[in-house]
C-alpha cells in the first residue's frame, strides 16, 4: 500500500469513527486510527487536511485541543470525549484479545422513559456470546437523580418489547448492565437499591476495562 493509499484508509477510518462516537480530541483519534511513530503529529497533519476540505468538522473549546466531529457542535463536549475514551478502552481490549468485538454503539438511545448515554454490546465471538451494556456519564453527581428512572424502567418490564432485550438464542430477558463512570462512587452504591448500576472511575476503567465487561 502506498502513501497516498494509506491516507486514504486513515482518512475513510477517521470520518467512521466520529460517526461511531460522534466527538473526539486528536490525541483520541491518534490513539485509535495513528498507532504509530509520531502517531499524534501525523494524525495532526491528517485532520487539518480532513478539515480544511470539509471533510470534518472541528474547534478548540477553552481548555482542550482540537476536537473533531461531523455535526453539530455540544456544549457538552466533556461528557462527549469521556465517552469516546470509553470506547476507545474497548478497543484496546479488542486488539489484544481478537475474540472480544463491540456491537451495537449507540449514543443516545431514546427509550421509553429514560435516555442512556451509550448502548452497546461486547460479543464474544468464540462462544458467539454477547454481554449488553449501557453507559452513563455522571456529570457533576447528578446521575443519582435519574437512577430512580432506570429502577422504575426495570420493574415496569416495558424493556421486554426493545429488541435488545433478548437476543436470537436466549431464553430469558436480560437488562444491560449499567456502567456509571463517576467521581461520586459511595453515592452511587448507597443509592443502587436493585444492584443496577456499577460505578466506576474514567481512569479506573481505562486502566482495566475487563473488570466490569469481562469475567
Amino acid at each position: 500500500m502506498n502513501c497516498r493509499q494509506l491516507a486514504k484508509v486513515r482518512d475513510d477510518s477517521v470520518i467512521t469513527f466520529l460517526k461511531k462516537v460522534k466527538f473526539a480530541s486528536t490525541t483520541q483519534i491518534a490513539k485509535s486510527i495513528f498507532r504509530i511513530k509520531n502517531g499524534k503529529g501525523k494524525a495532526n497533519t491528517r485532520l487539518k487536511i480532513l478539515a480544511d476540505n470539509k471533510k470534518v468538522k472541528r474547534y478548540r473549546p477553552d481548555g482542550y485541543e482540537f476536537v473533531y466531529y461531523l455535526d453539530e457542535k455540544s456544549q457538552k463536549i466533556d461528557h462527549w470525549l469521556q465517552l469516546t475514551e470509553v470506547y476507545i478502552s474497548l478497543e484496546i481490549i479488542i486488539r489484544k484479545y481478537s475474540w472480544y468485538e463491540i456491537e451495537h454503539w449507540i449514543p443516545e438511545i431514546s427509550l421509553k422513559t429514560i435516555q442512556p448515554d451509550v448502548l452497546f454490546f461486547l460479543r464474544n465471538k468464540e462462544r458467539d456470546t454477547y454481554k449488553k451494556f449501557f453507559i452513563e456519564i455522571d456529570r457533576d453527581g447528578k446521575l443519582k437523580n435519574k437512577m430512580l428512572e432506570y429502577e422504575t424502567y426495570v420493574m415496569s418490564r416495558d424493556w421486554f418489547n426493545e429488541w435488545w432485550a433478548r437476543k436470537p438464542g436466549e431464553k430469558d430477558y436480560r437488562f444491560p448492565k449499567v456502567i456509571a463512570i463517576t467521581d461520586h462512587k459511595n453515592d452511587i452504591l448507597k443509592r443502587n437499591k436493585m444492584g443496577l448500576f456499577y460505578p466506576i472511575t474514567l481512569s479506573e476503567f481505562v486502566l482495566n476495562p475487563l473488570k466490569i465487561v469481562g469475567g
